[in-house]
């Protein structure tokens, strides 16, 4: 199971976000689709936001993802921690799927959620390992873990 450590908050409030941002843009391909994840933390360094945009999807999908985007800032301002994310979202299946392009550590996904999960955990949750086999059996790769060692966003 995947953890983070989460600052002591008090029930019910969210932590704000700073005024001016820290945090990066990574723009990659699942499945031939481009996907454009920006990411916002806090001071500590620690992900308090992402925002999600879509080239080549429909304006429902599009709207679907940013809404959702919304939510997991929402979530991660209210003490969700990262890792209670990840361990739900990884690994969900829909299209578009496939090989990842434009990412240095993520190669396949089920999904493009899959995708975001497991690049924010590569860089927010030291220690992530990125499997190249997926639950259910099936190989992404070549079918052994690759423990990969989390990159400092710039």
């Amino acid at each position: 199971m995947v953890s983070q450590e989460t600052p002591k908050m008090i029930r019910g409030a969210p932590r704000p976000l700073p005024d001016r941002r820290k945090g990066y843009t990574q723009r990659a391909k699942v499945g031939g689709h481009e996907v454009c994840l920006t990411t916002m933390e806090y001071e500590d360094g620690s992900l308090g936001g992402v925002l999600i945009s879509l080239d080549k999807e429909g304006t429902a999908f599009r709207g679907l993802m940013s809404n959702f985007a919304d939510a997991i800032s929402i979530s991660l301002q209210y003490g969700v921690p990262l890792g209670v994310l990840v361990e739900n979202f990884r690994f969900t299946r829909f299209e578009p799927s496939g090989g990842v392009e434009g990412s240095t550590q993520v190669k396949m996904a089920t999904s493009i959620l899959d995708y975001i999960f497991h690049e924010l955990a590569v860089h927010y949750l030291p220690g992530t390992t990125t499997p190249s086999k997926v639950p259910d059996g099936g190989s992404t790769s070549g079918g052994e873990v690759v423990t990969l060692r989390p990159s400092t966003p710039k």
